[in-house]
């Protein structure tokens, strides 16, 4: 390669570029209403140098193969984008919405849902450095003398975890020198600064510590010092070992070998360019408001004509989105917190609480308030968080891990299945974010009702709202044995009253006809099961969808349809459900899950059990499904979860109507 050059006209240009890259991420999450706006704003030097070098000195080729870990702040790439001319600028309005590729989270098409082509999914927090690891071997197959580079893009929270460094060491020993990863080390994660949730420590001495050649960049947001030090991890590494200083691009090298890979340690600003969000952690996952956007756009120089461009946008979007299925009452994800709370108050001092790294949105950090001495903040560590709460639970404690659904069980099974299944201590695992989400799949669970009960002797419990939510927690704590408990995000409806009753292992059952609830422990129940079909439902807010749909059946087609609100999904309440069966022989369950291994695969394996051939059985969703961005009423209605579907299915595929 040549000497390390750039014009000044290339750099204002890319300037320019970089200016509009951040016009475009304050539209996309404005627009929106929601979106990661403070990750997307530190990243932008850092993904246009990457592509601005790519096309430089390899000018033939398209883009570089470029995975972005920290994935949540997709609205950079798709400012770049769209100000290179790659997709329409209509696009930045779709952002986050139903059937856009631009998804809250990288990744490619699928055979379902939207994606960028030729872009990598981002899997969650952790998974990039590994997807590029075979992405670099591949490249290195496909041409061992001058392999394709590949980049990655990490955050420097997730470092926190340790599957990162299981790739540093592996990407080290196997000199994937064709592999070049960027640290967008702004010093926030998504609760607060990295240092104060779990310090990793000096980032360039962990790295040169795996045997990597180590470049930190004092301004990760000058476009020239980025470039620079990609052509410098290029084509200048010398033959010895070196650690020192190049003053003028304020840079620092610390050389290890030119058989080894090199990271790029970029110190950014999260929110960089708009004051109001610079080092802001508010807006890590959260759009300004109209106030806010109106200083921002000052601040861009966005002129009056395309403010109101944007504003009409915004207004469009919202008239789209408009669809509200469900009345917005109370959140069930902060049901638990509010048990623990209590019972810490009441004197339990056996209770302790591990939350890896995300304790607001799982509001763990109000019970860290109280008792900052019972709440531990593991980062972004759910396989080690995990086998720590085995450990406390071994040592009399009663331990309760927080975090979202995806993260506390798909990144845990192993931990699970050796430590905490096959002995039944007391603890609790809280997945919140159990729903249908505009960050998309990698935040929606489709499979965890089935995983959760293929572990031996495991309680799994999906509750309907809040309330219920936080009597099912209480009762979880006082109730030996190791529990699952799934809570959605959003407020939900309520469909219990405040201070319900809940027993582990029974399940309650609504009359249309009375418009009450009951359960096997209370005289007559069983006589006001319905006759024409039932519904067996869990979760929020599938459970008041079922129960809306049957009181509209009712109502108007005379339809004695019941609901069975299965929020303990293991052990079945087989008592409860063998009288269902006798009552009445169509059954649909609603669930937000896979047909496999679900509450519908419960339910037919207890079907063989009882020998009950002639019952007819039903599934919503219809098919199999992954996660993708999109409103939760909008997600709802796509699948075939809401109040209206659930009534047409069962008028046309049950009841025959």
């Amino acid at each position: 390669m040549e000497q390390f050059k750039i014009d000044n006209d290339k750099l204002e240009k890319l300037k320019l570029l970089a200016k509009g890259m951040r016009k475009n991420i304050l539209r996309e999450v404005f627009v929106a209403n929601s979106g990661h706006s403070g990750g997307a704003l530190s990243m932008v030097e850092i993904l246009a140098s990457i592509f601005e070098h790519h096309a430089t000195h390899y000018p033939a080729a398209d883009l570089p193969p470029v995975v972005i870990s920290k994935g949540h702040a997709a609205a950079c790439l798709y400012a770049w984008l769209v100000e290179k001319g790659r997709y329409p600028r209509a696009e930045l309005d779709k952002y986050r919405m139903l059937g856009s590729p631009f998804q809250g989270h990288v990744k490619p098409p699928t055979s379902e849902t939207a994606g960028i082509p030729g872009f990598y999914p981002s899997g969650s927090l952790t998974h990039g450095l590994s997807l590029a690891s075979g992405t670099a071997i591949a490249k290195r197959l496909d041409n061992p003398e001058n392999p394709l580079p590949v980049f990655c893009i990490l955050s420097d929270t997730e470092m926190q975890g340790g599957q990162i460094w299981e790739a540093a060491k592996e990407i080290a020993f196997h000199e994937l020198t064709n592999l070049t990863v960027l640290c967008d080390d702004n010093g926030f994660g998504n609760d607060r600064e990295t240092s104060k949730t779990l310090d990793i420590g000096n980032l360039a001495d962990c790295w040169s510590s795996c045997g990597w050649n180590v470049i930190s960049v004092d301004d990760g947001h000058s476009l020239e010092a980025l470039l620079f030090s990609l052509w410098w991890a290029a084509s200048h590494r010398g033959e010895q070992p070196e650690d020192r200083r190049l003053v003028p691009f304020g840079i620092h090298l610390k050389m290890v070998s030119p058989r080894r890979p090199t990271i790029i340690i970029a110190r950014t600003i999260k929110g960089k360019g708009i004051s109001l969000m610079e080092n802001n952690n508010h807006f890590h996952g959260a759009p300004p408001d109209k106030e806010q956007f109106m200083e921002a756009c000052r601040e861009l120089g966005i002129g009056d004509e395309e403010k109101d461009e944007i504003f009409r946008a915004r207004e469009k979007r919202a008239l789209e989105e408009a669809l509200k299925l469900f009345p917005r009452e109370k959140a069930p994800r902060a049901a638990p917190a509010e048990a623990i709370l209590e019972l810490m108050r009441e004197g339990d001092e056996r209770l302790v609480v591990i939350a890896p790294e995300l304790a607001i949105s799982t509001k763990a950090s109000k019970i860290s308030e109280a008792f900052p001495e019972r709440v531990y903040n593991f980062g972004v560590q759910e396989p080690h968080a995990m086998d720590a709460v085995a450990g406390l639970a071994f040592s009399g404690k009663i331990p309760i891990i927080m975090t979202f659904t995806n993260f506390v069980l798909l990144r845990t099974v192993d931990q699970i299945f050796q430590n905490i299944a096959p002995f039944g201590k007391n603890l609790l695992i809280v997945g919140t974010q159990d729903g249908l989400l505009q960050d998309g799949m990698s935040a929606t669970p489709y499979n965890h009702y089935a995983i959760a009960r293929s572990f031996y002797d495991s309680i799994v419990l999906a509750p309907a709202d809040y309330n219920e939510a936080k009597a099912l927690t209480r009762e979880a704590l006082l109730t030996p044995g190791y529990k699952f408990l799934f809570v959605a995000r959003e407020e939900m409806p309520l469909v219990f009253e405040e201070n319900v009753r809940c027993k582990i292992g029974i399940n309650k059952t609504w009359d249309p006809r009375t418009e009450k609830w009951q359960d096997r422990t209370e005289t007559g129940w069983s006589a006001n099961l319905s006759k024409d079909a039932n519904i067996i439902a869990a979760g929020s807010p599938y459970t008041w969808f079922a129960v809306e749909a049957a009181k509209d059946l009712y109502k108007t087609q005379a339809l004695d349809v019941g609901v069975i609100n299965l929020s303990t999904i293991k052990p079945l309440d087989k008592e409860t459900l063998r009288a269902v069966f006798r009552a009445s022989r169509k059954l649909l369950v609603v669930e937000k899950h896979s047909p496999y291994g679900g509450i519908y695969s419960a339910i037919c394996e207890y079907i063989q059990e009882v020998r009950a051939a002639d019952l007819e059985i039903s599934h919503l969703p219809e098919k199999e499904w992954v996660g993708q961005s999109g409103t939760p009423d909008m997600l709802m209605r796509h699948y075939g979860l809401d109040q209206e579907s659930i009534k047409k299915f069962l008028l046309a595929r049950v009841l025959g109507k």
